[in-house]
């Protein structure tokens, strides 16, 4: 047959996800029409639904249009409002059922076809009181299911019920059993007292977090009695004891759901191959006896022959990258740690991004008993990585721009607010950009503002050495060795964890460095056992910035990618991070090994952020930001020498016109007040000193930190003069 005569057959190219589209914008449809068939039955196909419907269904049809929609709606555009998700949809349709069963046990002819048989069903096995019992309970279960009512909450709402029955049987209320248990700890913290340790605040236990729910995708804690108790601390105790309420940790429903990392590795076999061949040209004979997909890289384990020079092998890296084609530098390890093979990590030429859900769901973060365990990313082989702060106990992090540095910070504050209360850690932010860490300043965990004022942090990291040896002389007193000897004696976590993150080193150190470097040192040195933790990021490793008393105080360090090796050698000791490939790829090394460890950082969206801070806000406790960092804040800070004293006759007149005018600079000052230039200056100087402005911003004016306000009660009937009175409230520190 010639090719002539040969015909093509016609072949319709749909994808499976147009043909998904389709189906569900069909369901999305359908569910419409039975809606409009509800409101206008009149019409012959709306009436011809309505019929059946009501006949299939009963009055339980009226379900059927939200979970038709709701159903098209996930499978065209997947979203996770708390009326529209997965579990939700499915409780509909369960419901559907259940209602018309329900329906049935009254009257045959409200729950339709569908609830009639399975009444008759459940009549005949289990009799018609048995089936209707039956039924209320799937009912509220299927409730509970939507609703996802957490255990805390309907252990609360038992505990009620409780209360209420046995107060109405003449019996014990568990009130009074509260107040016994309560009063027989309260004897026994009497044989724990010091002179210096008194019981002075209210402090409800909350439990710590164990293992998941079984079937759950949420971290909760495990349930335990919730017992209202006075605490023992001493009696100017700088942290307010806990409210009388359990604490709601936040569920992992908050993050997004990326799923499980697909890593794409590229052809391993064939990439085996090209390395082997690669070193035989070399001389150097070798096999590929392991190979470990990552998200970021593929590590390939080289068994090398025992005459071969290992270390030919970490001057081949160019010719390896030529050789397999590698969107970016190889790293190798000669020796992999603990074994005999040569490692030679490889980038992926697809890259699989980490969402932090994931990482909060494995192994490591499930099985954490410490509190301040934080999230790290993925290693080399795709499993997760997870360290306790306490254990480093302070963190140095260091990378250029884009290297994911700041990202990260994001997860440690998530793994802290997902398994903290604001009485078990509490935070001091330092944000040198002002605008990074903003979304946490209305958090319940934080004891000061965000920072953003860097001419405050010698005063804030002060108060920290204060507030360690305070705590020192309580333990002492106590005879604890430590912060968890301490809260282990008293029965409860009297005293929080404080972890304080810096986003900028180098900034830090511009305002009064030899007492910024002298508070970082004594609290790198000193303050483990007190609780005090520091997380102090950089993005310029240098020599100046980390100098070699910091580091010999701080083991545990996170290198992203850097500039140069010299750079790596820095913040590592080691080279490495040089060839690191940006967007979260680091390098760790633990406290407790000298062995370097790569890892994926996770990727923390703004979304998941605000729906976080939302959720820990909306328990409606508001951030109690501790009276003597403030006043520390407001005392210490001084500018060139310049105290707080009012050591001019013109304060007074430049203070009102900074408040008046709400702008200051020099030259005003100059004019309204006819002086000259250096006093000028330190006028400006003492009012920066008393709070009064802000710093200098270049050639813009002051910020005035006093608001302006009216004041009309102090005036006589009929005056119409109006008092101008500033807010001294408002003077002790700016807001961030």
């Amino acid at each position: 047959m010639s090719k002539r005569g040969r015909r093509k057959k016609l072949k319709l190219n749909i994808k499976s996800e147009t043909l998904k589209s389709i189906g569900a914008l069909m369901l999305i449809l359908l569910g419409l029409l039975i809606l409009w068939s509800f409101i206008a039955p009149t019409y012959n196909l709306t009436s011809f639904i309505f019929q059946n419907l009501k006949k299939m269904f009963g009055f339980s049809m009226y379900i059927l249009p939200f979970s038709l929609v709701s159903t098209g709606i996930i499978i065209l555009w997947p979203v996770n409002f708390k009326l529209l998700n997965l579990r939700v949809v499915i409780g509909s349709y369960i419901f559907l059922i259940l209602v018309s069963s329900i329906l049935s046990g009254f009257d045959n002819s409200y729950g339709g076809i569908l609830g009639k048989k399975v009444f008759l069903f459940l009549e005949t096995n289990v009799g018609y009181f048995g089936s209707l019992i039956g039924l209320f309970l799937l009912f509220v279960s299927n409730l509970i299911f939507v609703s996802d009512i957490p255990g805390p909450m309907l252990q609360e709402l038992m505990n009620r019920i409780r209360l209420k029955f046995q107060k109405n049987s003449g019996g014990k209320p568990v009130e009074d059993e509260e107040n016994e248990i309560i009063e027989d700890l309260e004897s026994e913290s009497k044989n724990f007292e010091t002179s210096s340790v008194k019981p002075t605040t209210v402090f409800t236990k909350i439990s710590s977090f164990s293992e998941p729910v079984s079937g759950s995708d949420t971290l909760v804690p495990s349930i335990s009695p919730v017992l209202s108790n006075k605490s023992l601390t001493n009696s100017n105790e700088i942290f307010p004891g806990s409210r009388d309420r359990i604490w709601e940790y936040p569920p992992l429903t908050l993050l997004d759901d990326t799923g499980d990392p697909v890593f794409d590795s590229g052809n391993i076999k064939e990439n085996s191959a090209k390395i082997e061949e690669t070193l035989r040209k070399f001389n150097i004979n070798s096999r590929v006896v392991e190979v470990c997909p990552g998200p970021t890289v593929t590590q390939y384990a080289l068994e090398v022959e025992s005459q071969a020079k290992i270390t030919n092998i970490s001057t081949l890296g160019v010719d390896l990258m030529f050789a397999l084609a590698s969107p970016g530098e190889l790293r190798m390890q000669v020796p992999i740690p603990g074994s005999s093979f040569v490692g030679i990590e490889v980038p992926n030429k697809n890259r699989s991004k980490v969402g932090i859900r994931t990482l909060f769901t494995g192994e490591k973060m499930k099985k954490a008993k410490d509190k301040l365990t934080i999230t790290l990313g993925l290693d080399v082989a795709g499993k997760d990585t997870a360290y306790s702060i306490a254990k480093m106990p302070h963190l140095l992090v260091a990378g250029e721009t884009g290297s994911g540095k700041s990202i990260f910070l994001h997860s440690i504050v998530f793994s802290i607010l997902f398994k903290n209360s604001p009485d078990e850690c509490k935070l001091i932010i330092i944000d040198p950009k002002t605008n990074e860490f903003h979304f946490y300043s209305e958090i319940p965990h934080l004891i000061t503002p965000v920072v953003t004022d860097m001419s405050k942090v010698p005063a804030i990291l002060d108060w920290a050495t204060t507030e360690m040896r305070r705590r020192y002389k309580l333990f002492k007193d106590a005879k604890a060795r430590n912060i968890d000897e301490y809260n282990e004696k008293t029965g409860f976590q009297v005293l929080p964890s404080i972890v304080i993150i810096a986003d900028e080193l180098a900034q830090l150190l511009m305002n009064d460095p030899a007492k910024t470097l002298k508070s970082l040192q004594e609290l790198t040195q000193l303050s483990r056992a007190s609780g005090i933790h520091l997380v102090l990021a950089t993005q310029r490793p240098d020599t100046k910035i980390i100098t070699g008393n910091i580091k010999a105080n701080i083991p545990a360090r996170i290198a992203f990618a850097v500039g140069s090796q010299v750079d790596s050698r820095v913040i590592l000791d080691k080279p490495g991070a040089e060839r690191l490939l940006k967007n979260g790829d680091m390098l760790f090394s633990a406290p407790d090994t000298s062995r370097l460890e790569r890892i994926q950082g996770a990727f923390v969206t703004n979304a998941e952020i605000g729906r976080l801070v939302d959720f820990v806000c909306s328990q409606g406790i508001k951030p109690e930001f501790n009276e003597d960092v403030v006043k520390a804040v407001v005392r210490k800070d001084t500018v060139g020498g310049v105290d707080a004293d009012i050591s001019d006759s013109n304060y007074e007149a430049a203070k009102e016109i900074a408040i008046s005018e709400q702008k200051i600079s020099a030259s005003l000052l100059q004019r309204r007040l006819s002086i000259g230039f250096s006093r000028a200056g330190k006028l400006l100087d003492m009012l920066q000193a008393n709070g009064v402005v802000g710093p200098a911003s270049g050639s813009k004016p002051r910020e005035v930190l006093i608001d302006y306000q009216i004041d009309t009660t102090i005036l006589p009937e009929g005056s119409n003069e109006i008092k101008a009175e500033t807010s001294e409230e408002t003077s002790e520190v700016s807001p961030a």
